[in-house]
């Protein structure tokens, strides 16, 4: 029975499970769950709209920040002013520079400026739209920012020609399988 343990072992382990842990710093205030995936998200120019969210995110920003449907605590910190607030409609925006760390759920978080740096522990949707600039590690070229998932080292080119949706903890893609193929019988004419 020694031959079949890896192969059973294999099937228990699901695509969400192997996601990298976030550090005790990251998931602060969150308890650690196996569903739980994180994202970092690094631009110097872009938007992005974090939706049908929950978990920890981390966010230090210029530019301006809309909350909806937000249910949890938040601390700010920096020169960020909350300058639109309508409880009835579940709104707030936050505006300037500074850090948001907010702990909970949310139907949208969108973000637009520039200068950003965020981890977000949690499971959720990501959108992200971004810009070119210019490179400070490579003069005389040009990037949009990054996103990875836990690695650094398998950090992923911000999406500049679109608007694109990632998933939060990550999903690998498993192709379909092949069809089935059939002979159909010729008929006459």
């Amino acid at each position: 029975m020694k031959p079949f343990a890896p192969f059973v072992l294999l099937l228990g382990v699901s695509p969400l499970s192997l996601a990298q842990s976030a550090t005790p710093a990251q998931r602060e205030g969150v308890k650690p769950n196996p569903d739980f995936g994180t994202m970092h998200l690094q631009t110097k120019i872009g938007s992005c709209k974090f939706f049908n969210g929950q978990g920890r995110l981390e966010i230090n920003y210029t530019g301006s920040l809309l909350l909806h449907g937000f249910k949890g605590k938040y601390m700010v910190s920096g020169k960020l002013v909350r300058q639109y607030n309508a409880p009835e409609r579940g709104r707030e925006l936050y505006y300037g520079k500074g850090k948001i760390v907010l702990i909970g759920s949310f139907k949208s978080l969108q973000w637009f400026g520039r200068d950003l740096s965020a981890v977000w522990y949690g499971l959720g949707m990501v959108r992200l739209s971004g810009e070119y600039y210019e490179s400070t590690s490579k003069p005389g070229t040009f990037e949009s920012g990054w996103y990875w998932y836990g690695d650094p080292s398998k950090r992923q080119a911000w999406p500049a020609t679109g608007t694109f949706e990632y998933p939060n903890p990550e999903r690998k893609y498993v192709p379909p399988p092949e069809p089935r193929r059939r002979e159909v019988p010729k008929t006459r004419t």
